[in-house]
């Protein structure tokens, strides 16, 4: 069975579980793999978060470890009769969820080297799992503005400008008043 290690006022069943996300988020086999080693291997960290509407309990986050434990099931049947922490999240509508989908899933910064190596100093040969992608590399140093790149793509030209972190949003804005018609990703 898998060790649980996270308290919440409630718990529920995987089978209760209705996916919420559609394709939002995409996940390879090889992903699924990673996360069911890391659930063996650590146990479950965060509860589900859920959205009730009605007689559904449609999850906002969780997605990646209902699909690894639903696949750890195969070989431990109990995993699907199991009760599981849970914490409901609150909204008046599907907007309000979706909404609330979008706030869990978002960063809001970047787990630099520097920082990641700094932290982990006390637990070495610790590997965090599928840390790699999260890690931030730096692309231009600090104070320093960065060259920029020009693509032609069917007909439109995709420029690629460094920007200091602090005049991102300045620079976003000032894009859309004088560019109409560009799009600022």
């Amino acid at each position: 069975m898998i060790k649980i290690n996270c308290a919440a006022s409630d718990s529920i069943k995987l089978t209760d579980l209705v996916s919420f996300q559609g394709n939002l988020k995409k996940r390879t086999d090889d992903d699924i793999a990673k996360l069911s080693e890391s659930l063996v291997k650590e146990g479950l960290m965060m509860p589900f978060a859920v959205w009730k509407n009605g007689d559904e309990n449609l999850l906002l986050d969780g997605h990646g470890r209902k699909e690894a434990l639903i696949r750890l099931a195969a070989s431990d049947a109990d995993i699907l009769t199991a009760d599981w922490p849970v914490v409901y999240v609150s909204a008046e509508t599907e907007q309000d969820a979706r909404r609330a989908l979008l706030q869990i899933t978002s960063s809001y910064g970047k787990i630099t080297k520097a920082g990641y190596k700094q932290f982990c100093v006390s637990i070495p040969g610790y590997v965090a799992p599928s840390i790699s992608k999260f890690v931030a590399k730096p692309s231009v140093a600090e104070g320093h503005a960065g060259s920029s790149i020009a693509a032609k793509l069917d007909g439109f030209t995709l420029v690629k400008i460094k920007v200091l972190n602090e005049k991102v949003e300045d620079f976003k804005n000032i894009i859309k008043e004088c560019c109409k018609f560009a799009e600022v990703i």
